[in-house]
């Protein structure tokens, strides 16, 4: 699967109300993926100091081992894994 694959269903995620991950230079972006455009991630950042504007971030410049997604069930946080096989997001 491609990144672009990945990120893709990132956005499709149910159950899920946000998402947080490292990028690889060590930033820490927790908020709600918009889009996976081809060659950025399409971030919308959440709080009260997030950018109005959402953030481009290049597929390069993220680490897929850091996602963790906020589980509205459970009420907690949970690790993301993205699952080649399948082809699919799990929470761990």
């Amino acid at each position: 699967m491609t990144m672009h694959h990945c990120l893709t269903r990132l956005v499709e995620l149910d159950g899920i109300s946000r998402i947080a991950f490292r990028a690889c230079n060590g930033v820490h972006h927790e908020g709600y993926p918009l889009d996976a455009d081809g060659t950025c991630l399409v971030w919308g950042e959440g709080g009260p100091l997030a950018p109005e504007e959402p953030l481009r971030i290049p597929y390069a410049a993220i680490d897929l081992d850091s996602f963790s997604g906020w589980d509205t069930t459970e009420r907690r946080w949970r690790a993301l894994h993205w699952d080649a096989k399948r082809g699919a997001w799990s929470l761990q």
